[in-house]
């Protein structure tokens, strides 16, 4: 969540900003057009991987300067969960 902070806020450059939801799609969608991978990733639907983060909150409605505090609570590679539990930093075994 620190490259979508940093590309929301951007103190330095502040005429570079841009919008959350122009962030979160650079680290999802668009990184996975980059690689050619659009058909399998960086987006729910059905027949792509079923890789996703789970967040503490979400980035489209919590405001500019706590986005950085958003916290990773849970993964899921390929459909199976891989990390997460009730305090966010457990992972969880097979």
């Amino acid at each position: 969540m620190e490259v979508l902070a940093a590309a929301v806020k951007r103190p330095v450059g502040t005429d570079q900003q841009i919008p959350a939801l122009e962030a979160l799609k650079a680290i999802t969608l668009n990184a996975a057009r980059q690689l050619g991978e659009e058909k399998i990733k960086g987006s729910i639907a059905v027949g792509k991987l079923a890789d996703l983060t789970v967040l503490s909150a979400n980035p489209l409605k919590t405001p500019t300067d706590k986005l950085g505090d958003i916290r990773v609570i849970g993964t899921v590679k390929e459909g199976a969960t891989v990390f997460g539990g009730a305090d966010g930093g457990v992972p969880i075994t097979r």
